[in-house]
């Protein structure tokens, strides 16, 4: 039986724009939401005990298509998502590995998928046809646009892909922002910003900076009202790496094989950043007690960044605790 559900969920990476889903699986999925919905919450709540709880959440107008655009940081993100909304969506899912692995993803499959490799620009163009078709038919979207999770300690939203504001724009509907939160006592708080007409805005990046700005707002609320501060003097060692090691739990929840190459499920979108050009040249420089002092506080934070390094942190202890 196992095997059976992971070759159907495999053939989601070779479903083509015709014929990823049906007017019938369309239909049926916006008619059992709502049983889904509370299936998802009794399993969260029953085998994960994870408890549910909503801190903010609209009254959407029935029968229209949104944009749930969601940040994204922890394993059940996703289906707390799945059981607070009060409609359908197709959920985007880029994590190629968990079609394999990971039961979860029937129930998210249950719920509507549409499955994109993150790494192929097909596929990636697919997968923008697929959404439209969903929004077009009634249903609605889930999407994660900082990509991957947010493995940052200084960022409370990512730099976000332009997803949200791309079908915003060609299907003229709202998006709405959604933050996610768990705390150590396995509490999953949900909040619903309000609905945003990315539409409007003239430029991708003006549409997308109001996104991130919500979703950082509606985040750090969230932060401030449930979370529990560390006292640095209570946590031995590295606090930073303590820091990684507290992300590395969270990826082993979604049992990633332990010689998992990290180098592509751990992407995220990048602006221009100088230091990065630096950082590849920095061999070339002639570096001498003359001109130290200006490339003194540059090497620092080279130096900090390789230290600190999520990817080499993850392809190195991984394998050795799962």
């Amino acid at each position: 039986m196992k095997r059976f559900i992971f070759k159907r969920l495999e053939k989601l990476a070779t479903k083509d724009t015709s014929n990823f889903t049906t007017s019938f699986g369309l239909t049926i999925r916006r008619v059992l939401h709502k049983p889904i919905s509370i299936i998802f919450k009794v399993v969260l709540r029953v085998v994960y005990k994870q408890k549910i709880i909503v801190d903010k959440k609209l009254k959407l107008e029935k029968h229209k298509s949104y944009v749930f655009a969601c940040n994204h940081s922890f394993y059940f993100d996703g289906p707390a998502v799945i059981a607070t909304v009060d409609r359908n969506f197709y959920s985007l899912f880029g994590a190629t590995e968990q079609l394999h692995v990971e039961i979860r993803t029937l129930f998210i499959w249950l719920n509507g998928l549409i499955y994109v490799d993150r790494f192929d620009k097909q596929s990636r163009k697919d997968s923008v046809i697929k959404m439209n078709k969903v929004l077009q038919a009634g249903n609605s979207i889930l999407i994660f646009p900082e990509g991957r999770w947010n493995d940052s300690e200084n960022l409370l939203c990512q730099n976000l892909f332009a997803g949200p504001y791309n079908l915003s724009v060609q299907n003229k509907v709202e998006v709405v922002p959604v933050s996610v939160y768990n705390d150590s006592d396995n509490h999953i708080y949900v909040s619903y910003g309000k609905p945003l007409k990315l539409y409007k805005y003239d430029t991708k990046d003006e549409g997308i900076q109001v996104l991130r700005d919500c979703l950082a707002t509606l985040y750090y609320e969230q932060i401030e009202k449930h979370s529990e501060p560390w006292k640095r003097e209570e946590i031995k060692g590295d606090i930073h790496k303590h820091y990684m090691d507290e992300r590395m739990k969270e990826y082993s929840k979604a049992h990633f094989p332990s010689n998992y190459c990290w180098d592509d499920e751990l992407f995220t979108y990048k602006e221009n950043d100088d230091l990065e050009d630096v950082w590849k040249d920095i061999d070339k420089v002639n570096i001498n007690i003359k001109n130290i002092d200006k490339f003194k506080d540059i090497l620092q934070e080279l130096a900090r960044r390789k230290k600190y390094n999520f990817k080499d942190y993850m392809n190195e202890n991984y394998k050795k605790k799962y």
